[in-house]
């Protein structure tokens, strides 16, 4: 697919989602498929991923590329690592895992976010004398330290 298709296919996408209410958290274009993964803050639905499948498959009809190019809409999956901002900003007082450029791990409550870093209380037992004590860490880490968050999935 040549660039000017590319930007037309990111532009419908970018329209597509925003009429939703949703944002954009991966778009991949492939040889043979164009790959739309979408969220919204109040959650998706079928009817969202249907919506914007059917709109961008409607207003890439004309242009050929759909004989060589199959359309997939849906979630991001709450198994999957964190892509973009929104997605902190969406699950804030949610229990997340962080995997730092470091390999250290962190797991805690996703306190506070902005644009250079996210906040977490962490929940730490210790024992001292025999006896355990619960405490409470708060850890502010840089996203440019973060090499992977995901949702922390409890039953």
């Amino acid at each position: 697919m040549e660039k000017k298709e590319q930007d037309l296919v990111k532009q419908l996408v970018d329209e597509k989602v925003k009429e939703i209410g949703g944002f954009v958290v991966d778009l991949n274009i492939s040889k043979s498929k164009i790959m739309v993964l979408i969220d919204k803050m109040t959650g998706l639905t079928i009817d969202d991923c249907y919506n914007v499948s059917r709109s961008l498959r409607d207003s890439l009809d004309t242009t050929g590329i759909l004989e060589t190019h199959e359309v997939e809409v849906s979630s991001p999956g709450a198994d999957k690592p964190f892509k973009v901002l929104e997605q902190y900003y969406k699950y804030k007082g949610w229990k997340v895992k962080v995997i730092s450029n470091g390999t250290k791990e962190i797991s805690g409550l996703l306190e506070d976010i902005n644009d250079k870093e996210i906040t977490l209380k962490e929940t730490v037992i210790e024992k001292v004398k025999k006896k355990k004590h619960v405490k409470e860490v708060i850890s502010t880490i840089p996203f440019n330290e973060i090499k992977e968050t995901k949702l922390v999935l409890t039953k």
